[in-house]
């Protein structure tokens, strides 16, 4: 019984061992079998992955150009796209692609933009990922010059006009652009006037400017004024109302040989509020303010820290330029130019 149960464990042993080989080989070619899948698996993974890559749409090509403004503390952004897709929409960032815009054409202008770094891209309305590069552009404008001055015709507004410093100051101006204004045409032609401790002064000029006991009046009646004269002579050149604008602003176009109508104090001294009376037109309070004055800023000198003036009143005058400044910004800071028609593009 021991030499039976010998021989049938040799002969399990046998057939065990020739069935191994026969299982291992079954493995390794189920291993190869796995293999050779991942290699198509990744080779097809790589072909899509290089025809995506190749799908991608090319990046959209811009110009941009920034137009410095000769006299302005602005400047004009133009962006153009180079060779756009006329079936497909666009929009535009300025500021990095942080917000985006609809552009009205392929090609457009942002006028007035202020001094500053911008970054434009440019992208599809369709295609998010089809977009320009970030282009990095400058806004900024010339330095001044250390010291400018204008000869700018003096008219005095006495006799003839012993409150009329307003239209004195713009005929001065409007001299200097050539053109042959007198203050008292100004005053009798072009003028609106109110009734005396009736009217509104930043409407109208409250009196006559022909009577000592008048008033005067703000920047938007001069504009007026000086609107009419200008279309009288059909004339193209240009009212420039820039009131609210900086100092700095001032001597830029003083810089730029443009002469500037400016609201200040007589003899630079303090103003404040003085007489009262009701603006029939609106029933309103108005409230004048005392020691007003109009004239003519011919110039500026950041060394000697001066500005100079036509004064209707007084002919040329030196003021220090800090005094000066407070009291332009007391004043509203208002002001005028008149750009002649050979200055309107710049």
């Amino acid at each position: 019984m021991d030499m039976k149960k010998t021989a049938a464990c040799l002969l399990a042993a046998a057939l065990m061992v020739r069935t191994i080989p026969s299982v291992t080989a079954e493995a390794v070619t189920s291993s190869k079998a796995t293999s050779s899948v991942e290699a198509i698996r990744r080779r097809n993974k790589k072909q899509t992955e290089e025809s995506v890559e190749s799908a991608k749409p090319s990046e959209v090509k811009i110009s941009v150009n920034v137009q410095h403004q000769r006299i302005e503390n602005d400047s004009i952004i133009e962006v153009r796209i180079i060779s756009p897709d006329r079936s497909d929409k666009y929009e535009i960032s300025l500021d990095g692609g942080k917000r985006f815009s609809d552009m009205s054409a392929y090609s457009v202008k942002y006028v007035g933009k202020p001094v500053g770094e911008y970054s434009v891209i440019v992208r599809s309305k369709s295609n998010k990922e089809l977009a320009s590069k970030a282009v990095n552009v400058s806004v900024g404008i010339a330095a001044l010059p250390d010291k400018w001055f204008i000869n700018v015709p003096r008219i005095l507004q006495n006799p003839e006009l012993p409150t009329g410093c307003e239209v004195t100051s713009l005929a001065m101006a409007l001299q200097y652009a050539g053109f042959p204004a007198t203050h008292i045409e100004l005053a009798d032609k072009w003028l609106d006037k109110g009734e005396y401790r009736a009217s509104d002064y930043r409407k109208v000029f409250v009196g006559e400017p022909t009577s000592a006991f008048a008033y005067g009046c703000f920047a938007g009646v001069i504009e007026r004024c000086a609107n009419k004269y200008l279309e009288s002579r059909n004339s193209s050149a240009e009212v420039k109302n820039i009131t609210g604008c900086a100092p700095k602003q001032l001597y830029r176009y003083i810089a730029n040989g443009i002469p500037v109508i400016i609201w200040a104090t007589g003899d630079m001294k303090e103003c404040y509020y003085d007489k009262q009376w009701i603006d029939k037109e609106t029933g309103n309070v108005i409230t004048w303010i005392r020691n007003e004055h109009c004239m003519v800023l011919t110039g500026y000198d950041f060394e000697q820290k001066l500005i100079y003036v036509n004064d209707p009143l007084k002919g040329r005058t030196a003021y220090p330029m800090e005094l000066f400044e407070h009291r332009f910004k007391q004043m509203e800071s208002q002001a005028i130019v008149i750009i002649p028609e050979n200055e309107n593009d710049d």
